[in-house]
């Protein structure tokens, strides 16, 4: 095979590839629910449409996640720490998922609306 047609190929595969991971993301935004995916560093992986609408991310993102304003309780009187939720999960991992009803606090308004985490770590096979 000469290095022309390796290089047609290898252009054919990334091409597959990009449509392949535009399908992906069109599919996980037409979900209803809102689905944050992350890196085993707990960084943002992928997030959907509708986890940006219902957390109001900022443009930055992953900054804007690691700052939501996040209560266990209605009145937010006791803060929510959800990074070391997550990382409760990826340490202790079990095969059910981890829900969790929390409380999410407009800075604007003051009002609280109830959301539901739920989690489950997702390990790639070797």
């Amino acid at each position: 095979m000469s290095s022309q047609q390796d290089v047609t190929e290898l252009e054919k595969t990334i091409g597959r590839l990009r449509q392949e991971r535009e399908s992906k993301r069109e599919i996980i935004n037409a979900i209803q629910d809102g689905i944050v995916v992350f890196r085993p560093n707990l960084s943002i992986q992928i997030s959907n449409d509708k986890a940006k609408a219902l957390c109001a991310f900022e443009s930055d993102e992953a900054k804007g996640f690691q700052n939501l304003p996040l209560f266990k309780n209605k009145k937010a009187t006791i803060p929510f720490k959800l990074g070391a939720w997550l990382k409760s999960i990826k340490e202790a991992p079990c095969e059910d998922v981890v829900e969790l009803d929390i409380w999410l606090r407009n800075p604007s308004s003051l009002l609280s609306t109830p959301l539901r985490f739920s989690g489950k770590p997702l390990f790639t096979k070797k």
